[in-house]
């Protein structure tokens, strides 16, 4: 389930992530930990601190715009939600999509734990809704196969706001045609509200 390399670069002291263990598989109840190469560890160190950069710029140039809004296509067991959770901000909705079986495991490992549970105190019903997995007033899960034009109603009837600042965070799913489709669908709609 979890990259190793992201266990890697954590448990070798490269970045902290204190989430990650609620992300990891275990295999008769022992945690694995394989050692990448030291490459490998300083690349998701320099692509943690980047994003957790963009997010900070975007959260501190929004702040004063109201409700704003962050979407991660392909969001698979990344952590990022649970730290813009746990880091209080205000007016904030976080949109996690990915393929139906990603959410309903994620929400799982969600739901086994008491610390998550705490934290997000939402609704760990996988699937609740038509197309949704773990949804809290801030964090919302979306099952949804990104090669589908549903994605986007999916996220429009998950509350996603076209009219909201909002970044998009769109990680090695560039190649699907749907994520274009999200922008577009986010810029049309900013276009007739008037919003810059």
């Amino acid at each position: 389930m979890l990259d190793a390399s992201k266990k890697s670069a954590t448990g070798l002291g490269y970045y902290e992530d204190k989430y990650l263990d609620y992300m990891h598989h275990s295999v008769g109840g022992a945690k694995l930990l394989v050692r990448k190469q030291p490459i490998i560890n300083r690349g998701y160190y320099t692509r943690v601190t980047c994003f957790r950069q963009i997010i900070q710029n975007f959260l501190d140039a929004t702040k004063a715009s109201g409700p704003r809004q962050v979407i991660n296509i392909g969001c698979g067991y990344d952590t990022l939600s649970f730290h813009l959770v746990d880091e209080g901000h205000e007016d904030l909705s976080i949109f996690e999509v990915d393929y139906e079986n990603v959410i309903m495991r994620k929400t799982d490992m969600i739901r086994r734990s008491a610390e998550l549970n705490q934290l997000l105190q939402g609704n760990g019903n996988p699937l609740g809704g038509p197309n949704y997995g773990f949804n809290t007033p801030m964090l919302k899960f979306i099952a949804a196969d990104l090669q589908q034009s549903t994605v986007v109603e999916a996220l429009a009837g998950a509350g996603l706001n076209p009219s909201h600042p909002t970044l998009i965070l769109s990680e090695c799913v560039l190649v699907c045609k749907y994520s274009l489709e999200i922008l577009s669908y986010m810029n049309l709609a900013t276009a007739s509200s008037g919003r810059p």
